[in-house]
């Protein structure tokens, strides 16, 4: 244990390598920080809050020590059965190794909390199975674990999916604190008693602050002349593939394929066509979803993006979500958050509903129903996009008023208060555990 100990204190590192803050009154550790650091960088901006970083790599090796050849023992299950399994203690190996694993925990953990002088553990969401020892372990030895549950997105579409789905892989938050965004996450997790609904508080999106901030304040730029689409997948709406690589189908007959093509073909012809107009396409990553562009590109608008230059056309996956939200005239999407951050900041949204977003999928995938025609220009023919988002462009169509009840159905609350809600928690629970320890 002193190795260990000494290993972590080496290891672990302030957020950001950000100044210490001699008046923090919560400091907690951080797992999984890659996965939500527009989140910690709003906390890191409360006076009373400090971060820092635990490695995956760390946690991953402590893991490993007592769990050996998990990958191995789980081959061949899918993500719901893994989750059962693993939780459940169906194979002897892991059963044995996750009961040494919370022991060692349970004496490592106060010593760790004491060498790094944090409060607590802070993880993204309630079902990791890399925290879910750490999280049973804090529990025995009162130390708060704090999920900031960053899945938000939980339309009435896809309740009765999410409630299966969660109860069918045995998941359980077995922490402190379990932070959400909405009334809507919060449903579909009583609904799968994840937990009692005592330990739930809905805070808001902390990585909204900012942007809420500077829209109160009138501090937003100008938006030029540009276009974002924010691009989306095969498998929108949590669509399950049958025949898939990643998010993308092989089959055309399976997932959102000729909507994906229409979309991303059209937008790519849309750049072509008017050179004046600034246009990204923003895919969460490169690679097969690259590809996919560049094929409908050629598929519907015979472009071959490889030989041809469109110097105002931008394929990006590494620019922030806000930036390009700020600097666009006219948003396109679907079933996104962006689209909500996007109203907040005044702009226009287009949403093109056709091919299976239209009828095969809309039912039971599609998002924002209840608000579409509200607060969406929503388009419902491959051949009006270009003409629509012309429109927007030149603002001949009058702006849509946002409706407070679709940022409070989606984001908790329109304020710029959610950092404050989730520290001023945290010190409670942090206090309230203290307490237990000291009787």
């Amino acid at each position: 244990m002193p190795f260990l100990l000494l290993y972590l204190k080496l290891r672990v590192k302030r957020f950001q390598d950000r100044p210490a803050k001699k008046d923090a009154k919560i400091k907690v550790l951080a797992v999984h920080s890659p996965r939500y650091v527009p989140d910690q960088e709003c906390l890191s901006e409360h006076p009373d809050m400090e971060i820092w970083v635990l490695p995956h790599d760390v946690q991953a090796l402590i893991n490993s020590i007592f769990i050996r050849d998990q990958a191995k023992l789980l081959e061949g299950l899918d993500a719901i059965e893994t989750s059962r399994v693993f939780r459940e203690g169906e194979i002897p190996q892991i059963k044995e190794g996750r009961e040494r694993l919370q022991k060692y925990l349970e004496r490592f953990l106060p010593k760790a909390m004491r060498l790094l002088k944090v409060d607590g553990m802070m993880s993204c969401s309630f079902f990791y199975l890399l925290d879910l020892d750490w999280q049973i372990a804090c529990t025995k030895t009162h130390i708060p674990f704090f999920a900031l549950h960053k899945e938000n997105m939980q339309d009435p579409v896809v309740h009765e999916h999410m409630i299966k789905r969660y109860s069918d892989m045995h998941l359980k938050f077995e922490g402190q604190r379990l932070f959400l965004y909405n009334g809507l996450v919060k449903k579909v997790l009583m609904g799968a008693h994840i937990c009692d609904e005592e330990i739930t508080r809905i805070v808001g999106a902390c990585r909204m602050d900012a942007l809420i901030n500077k829209v109160q304040n009138n501090q937003c730029a100008s938006p030029k002349r540009q276009v974002t689409l924010f691009s989306s997948h095969h498998a929108i709406g949590l669509l399950s593939l049958k025949d898939h690589k990643g998010y993308f189908s092989n089959d055309r007959n399976d997932g959102f394929v000729n909507y994906f093509d229409q979309v991303h073909g059209n937008m790519v012809l849309f750049a072509k066509q008017n050179p004046d107009v600034t246009v990204y396409i923003k895919p969460k990553w490169g690679g097969r979803w690259l590809e996919e562009i560049k094929s409908a590109a050629k598929r519907i608008a015979n472009i071959d993006l490889d030989n041809e230059d469109i110097p105002n056309l931008h394929i990006v996956w590494d620019t922030p979500a806000q930036q390009l939200i700020e600097e666009s005239a006219v948003i396109v999407g679907i079933n996104s958050t962006t689209l909500l951050e996007s109203l907040i900041v005044g702009r226009r949204v287009v949403v093109p509903l056709f091919e299976e977003a239209a009828d095969k999928y809309y039912d039971r995938h599609v998002y924002f129903k209840k608000y579409q025609d509200v607060v969406f220009n929503v388009v419902r023919a491959p051949n009006e996009l270009s003409q629509t988002l012309l429109d927007e462009l030149n603002e001949k169509i009058p702006a849509r008023d946002l409706p407070k009840e679709i940022i409070e159905d989606y984001l908790g609350y329109f304020d710029d208060q959610a950092a404050n809600r989730v520290v001023e928690q945290m010190k409670m629970d942090v206090q309230n555990l203290n307490a237990k320890k000291a009787k």
